[in-house]
């Protein structure tokens, strides 16, 4: 499926506004807007996520594309089970509790990202989560994330990258240490 420009939208329980699976592939470009919003499914526990993609050969593929989601565990990118997601110059956004902006979670699970402004907001939400296998990678990106619970600090931050060629200041390197502190 290739979707160019327009938005979707969905508004129910474990609604997905992009969901690939067992193979499929979906093309998303052009300022295309995604917007999901509802509580978890009660049977499957699913929240509803903008962009889902699950299963080996299972992907998403998106340029210049805006994803919001909204309600618990809700995400607006996940990809799970050997599925694989790809983004770039995208804002991504979700808000809710346990809900999260990029997650990856299942053996092979991969989540891309060049030029990503992800913002996450509710209790336990966060920017980024990756578990079981699941890989996330992010270049000249922007991670933010507000609300009670959180294992990063619940002050609004913005973390960027290095400065990119052509840029006045910034740092040359950028590094990132996470500790739970067994919590």
């Amino acid at each position: 499926v290739s979707f160019i420009g327009g938005s979707i939208n969905t508004l129910s329980r474990g609604a997905f506004g992009a969901y690939a699976q067992d193979g499929g592939v979906i093309s998303l470009s052009a300022g295309t807007q995604i917007t999901t919003a509802g509580l978890q499914n009660a049977t499957t526990s699913e929240g509803s996520h903008s962009l889902f993609a699950v299963g080996t050969g299972s992907g998403i593929l998106g340029s210049n594309i805006v994803a919001t989601s909204s309600g618990n565990l809700a995400s607006a990118v996940k990809a799970q089970n050997g599925g694989t997601v790809s983004l770039t110059d995208s804002q991504l956004s979700t808000s809710g509790a346990s809900g999260h902006v990029l997650h990856a979670t299942g053996t092979g699970s991969q989540i891309t990202g060049a030029a990503i402004t992800a913002t996450s907001s509710g209790s336990l939400a966060n920017a980024v989560r990756v578990e079981n296998g699941g890989t996330v990678t992010l270049t000249s990106s922007q991670l933010g994330t507000t609300g009670a619970g959180q294992p990063m600090t619940c002050y609004n931050s913005l973390y960027g990258g290095p400065a990119q060629a052509g840029e006045a200041d910034g740092p040359e390197e950028f590094h990132v240490v996470l500790l739970d502190n067994h919590r």
